[in-house]
């Protein structure tokens, strides 16, 4: 059969060849390895030849076991006599326990998990994802991140597997791939493992890595995902050429094609000098912000269509919101969810928001009392910053429904102030915005400040307003109860509705009661019971008592980020908030139980 024009298609160089002969060279081509990455063995350590260079995790703490062990021994002494041979079955390898969290960095002990069924496990890691609560951030960071023996019933591999799928639904990239770079040579394999680790280097940025991992992968041919792998490997190597084929071919003889190869067409074909000139995509079907079509944008340095980061997942926007040649708009628009999820550093939005003073469509009000405050801070002529600079920027956050956002890019501008130059109203206002960023020391050194300013009637107004927050946030012992301090802040409160006071003394002293502070007069106002919510709420409330009571320490922290999760303790009924608090207390997790109860309590307006 003679091809007609019709039946050609043009490729990079200006050549024309058939459009069946093609599809049968890219197959044959497809079917060689994709250069010296994949000639490499599979590591996912972060950092290894043919990765990007990404810091590497610090290196847990041996548990007393000794990291890796190899089959046991009873007795290592030289046997008197020959021993005889025994018949029998070898005990598997020992694995030690993975993870990427030393002591030091906030992990818990190596039996996390101990006593815990996997079974029990998976509901509680289904019902996990994003959330704006830095609070459940953290718990969740720190059971993920803890090098642990896996509880009953998985493997070390099937068990990885789950805490890099949490990772990656809660927005952390970076972690998941630290976690997957903790994972030893020894562990057995998973089938979800290596493309979970793809994925967290796709998202992360580190092409390099994703590549190593595609390489060793063992998938079996035909497989999607990897063959998407593929194409991206040789984009990564610059061999636009042959990736250019891949994409055409593969979009050509499919009788639906993937948005994937149709975008990889239309970006690819018109060569690889002009990648750059941002190609319109948007009348592709279906363009979904998945980690290889980020990676596709990423290594092409083509423009994403309007409309691409619609239904992100966390770690997607944080990945769009460095695409640099994406409009200002849309990385602003996914760094302000990012930052919310607690997957994209807090300085990357501060940059965008400055930088959006020439752009209309990415100037916001939340940009533009950034810029504003953040020009104030930095302007050495101004003898202090206006409370109303302050004020302005806080309401901003809330009214665009970006307050936990806004809490963690303004806590650093607003660190940079003095405490004494703001009144005391606003002054409480800057260490609340601390405390729900997470940084409980700015806060404290605010108050240790505002203390030396005794008799100032602003200090002493600011100390009032934040004391009940700061007592639950400090450790036990770091500021102790005071009869004093609790009748003064009541009289600061005297002047709201008689409810509204009510609501808040009851607060406080549920969640202080929760966490074994007493007053001297054993101060307690308990709060109301607990709705007893949805069916699926009620299991979990039994599931999180259970575990508490066995002293299983890893499921009670999952059931409590799943009693929670995603609105946070702010959100909560009070009553199973100071309930999870105590629990967690009870359990030795102080520091996690603290962060929810600050976060109750400024939720019931403290």
């Amino acid at each position: 059969m003679t091809a007609s024009d019709g039946d050609r298609r043009r490729w990079p160089g200006g050549r024309r060849w058939p459009a069946r002969a093609v599809s049968l060279a890219i197959l044959a081509l497809l079917a060689l390895p994709a250069g010296p990455l994949a000639a490499q063995p599979v590591n996912l350590l972060p950092g290894a030849p043919g990765q990007d260079a990404a810091p590497a995790p610090a290196p847990a703490e041996p548990p007393s076991t000794g990291g890796w062990r190899g089959p046991s021994r009873s007795d290592d002494r030289v046997p008197s006599e020959p021993p005889r041979i025994q018949v029998g079955e070898l005990a598997a390898p020992s694995e030690g326990p993975i993870g990427a969290l030393s002591p030091q960095q906030g992990a818990f002990a190596s039996t996390l998990w101990q006593g815990s069924q996997a079974a029990a496990l998976r509901p509680l890691f289904d019902s996990l994802g994003g959330t704006d609560s830095v609070a459940l951030q953290g718990l969740q960071r720190r059971l993920m991140l803890t090098p642990a023996e896996p509880p009953q019933g998985i493997s070390a591999a099937g068990f990885l597997a789950l805490r890099l799928a949490a990772l990656l639904d809660s927005g952390a990239a970076a972690d998941a791939r630290a976690l997957a770079g903790a994972r030893p040579a020894a562990a057995g394999g998973d089938p979800a493992l290596p493309r979970l680790a793809a994925d967290a280097a796709w998202l992360d940025g580190a092409p390099g890595g994703a590549c190593d991992i595609a390489a060793g992968a063992g998938q079996p041919a035909g497989s999607a995902y990897w063959e998407k792998a593929d194409l991206l490997c040789r984009l990564a190597q610059g061999d636009t050429a042959l990736a250019a084929l891949a994409a055409s071919s593969i979009a050509e003889v499919s009788d639906r094609p993937d948005s994937f190869y149709l975008a990889a067409r239309e970006i690819l074909n018109a060569g690889p000098d002009t990648v750059a000139a941002n190609p319109s995509l948007a009348t592709l079907p279906g363009l979904a912000p998945d980690p290889t079509t980020i990676a596709l944008f990423a290594l092409t340095h083509a423009r994403p269509p309007d409309g691409f980061a619609a239904g992100a997942s966390p770690a997607a926007l944080a990945a769009i919101a460095r695409l640099p040649q994406a409009p200002l708009e849309m990385q602003r628009q996914a760094a302000e969810g990012a930052v919310a999820f607690g997957s994209l550093p807090p300085e990357d939005l501060a940059r965008l928001w400055l930088a959006a003073a020439d752009d209309e469509a990415a100037t916001t009000a939340p940009a533009r009392t950034f810029r504003t405050l953040d020009a104030d801070v930095r302007d050495p002529r101004l003898p202090a910053v206006a409370d109303d600079r302050v004020d302005a920027v806080l309401l901003a956050g809330r009214s665009a429904g970006l307050e936990a956002t806004m809490a963690r890019t303004a806590a650093p501008l607003l660190a940079r102030l003095r405490p004494g130059m703001l009144n005391g109203r606003t002054a409480a206002d800057a260490m609340r915005t601390f405390l729900r960023a997470g940084d409980v020391e700015e806060a404290l050194s605010w108050w240790q400040r505002l203390n030396a300013l005794r008799g100032n009637r602003e200090a002493e107004t600011a100390l009032t307003g934040i004391w009940p927050l700061l007592f639950l946030a400090a450790p036990a012992g770091h500021l102790p109860w005071s009869e004093e301090a609790f009748a003064v802040w009541t009289a600061s409160v005297a002047d709201l509705p008689f409810t509204m006071q009510q609501e808040r003394e009851r607060a406080f002293l549920a969640l202080a009661d929760a966490l074994g502070r007493r007053s001297a007069r054993d101060l307690r106002a308990g709060p109301a019971a607990a709705d007893p919510g949805s069916e699926r709420l009620r299991a979990t409330r039994q599931q999180f008592d259970e575990a508490v009571a066995a002293g299983r320490q890893g499921e009670a922290a999952l059931a409590a980020l799943a009693l929670f999760h995603p609105g946070g303790p702010a959100e909560a009924d009070l009553a199973l908030a100071a309930h999870v608090v105590a629990g967690l207390d009870r359990l030795g997790m102080p520091a996690a139980a603290r962060g929810l109860a600050v976060e109750a309590a400024l939720g019931a307006g403290l």
